[in-house]
């Protein structure tokens, strides 16, 4: 990860990065750039959405990077799933790229560039980071995911049991959410749930009891 990031080494960072990688990658990337930066948790700002980033998030986004940073030498803004920026909110990210307020940084995540406003693309220092592993779901893991749909909820708590107990229940909820984004052509009703554990992940950040989240989801299914 060093030498993706070598401005980074004199402590002189670019103002806005576009990130090019698996989620994996995504998530290591950003973790070294905090580290790296010693940026304190009040002045990181996450942005994600599981369809459409919209102008109200820019908006709130451009807010918390115009204050001054509050124990950190920079505010950093991240927001995930960048390519779902809508035109609207692209161009309002735009301007803030074109003049960013100083002391302030922002990461663009996403897995390809090819939709995304290329005048946006332009103004970023781009970091391509190779997969490491393939993303593509075995069968034993998309029978596993495939069948919880139809499990009832017994079945359901005692899987959330194990899945604790390997530690597995970030990287449980990312496959999981590959299968469903595989199926949701063919089956459009589960939409609502995709949206759910999006919305539901952004909860594994803080110190929430595991099995409760996940239990909590399970609940969702019907």
């Amino acid at each position: 990860m060093k030498n993706k990031f070598l401005d980074l080494e004199n402590k002189n960072p670019h103002h806005a990065y576009l990130v090019i990688a698996g989620k994996i990658e995504q998530k290591e990337s950003v973790s070294y750039f905090i580290e790296k930066l010693k940026i304190k948790l009040p002045d990181i700002f996450m942005l994600a959405s599981s369809d459409s980033i919209k102008i109200q998030d820019i908006r709130i986004l451009q807010h918390f990077i115009g204050l001054k940073p509050h124990s950190s030498s920079f505010k950093l803004a991240v927001i995930d799933n960048s390519e779902l920026l809508t035109q609207d909110a692209a161009n309002a990210l735009l301007k803030t790229l074109e003049e960013p307020p100083e002391n302030s940084i922002i990461i663009l995540l996403a897995e390809t560039h090819d939709e995304m406003l290329k005048t946006i693309v332009s103004r970023c220092r781009i970091v391509k980071i190779p997969r490491k592993i393939s993303f593509s779901l075995e069968a034993e893991k998309e029978r596993l995911y495939g069948s919880i749909l139809e499990m009832n909820i017994k079945e359901r708590f005692e899987l959330a049991g194990n899945i604790i107990k390997k530690d597995e229940t970030e990287e449980f909820l990312d496959d999981w959410l590959k299968y469903l984004r595989t199926i949701l052509q063919k089956d459009p009703k589960w939409l609502y749930l995709v949206k759910y554990i999006y919305q539901m992940k952004k909860n594994l950040k803080y110190n929430i009891n595991h099995k409760l989240l996940l239990e909590n989801i399970f609940l969702e299914v019907r």
